[in-house]
């Protein structure tokens, strides 16, 4: 595994345009913006969410963008579907969440 992570590019940063515009922290948003993760991120969302995959998913996405989990739960189905599948070769580097199940 050490040679094949050559071929991702990584970004500082990932922007993700909402189809339906929500509240993040009181201020309407149409585009989220979230970091890189780290691994301390991870670990977090591996604590709080006890083994739900989804739940963790969750955690890792609002600390990234700066969003609580009540903000994240109006989310239209459509955008947080989508932001799932955008943000997992954000957040594992291309590879799929089966990739990381076998790192947690």
């Amino acid at each position: 595994m050490s040679g094949d992570n050559k071929a991702y590019v990584l970004k500082p940063s990932l922007e993700f345009d909402l189809q339906v515009p929500i509240k993040v922290k009181g201020v309407e948003t149409q585009r989220l913006t979230l970091r890189r993760a780290n691994w301390g991120d991870l670990k977090v969302a591996q604590a709080q969410s006890k083994g739900d995959q989804a739940e963790m998913a969750k955690i890792l996405l609002c600390n990234l963008a700066g969003m609580s989990p009540a903000e994240f739960d109006e989310l239209d189905l459509f955008d947080a579907c989508s932001l799932l599948e955008m943000s997992s070769g954000f957040l594992y580097g291309g590879k799929n969440f089966q990739m990381m199940n076998r790192i947690i």
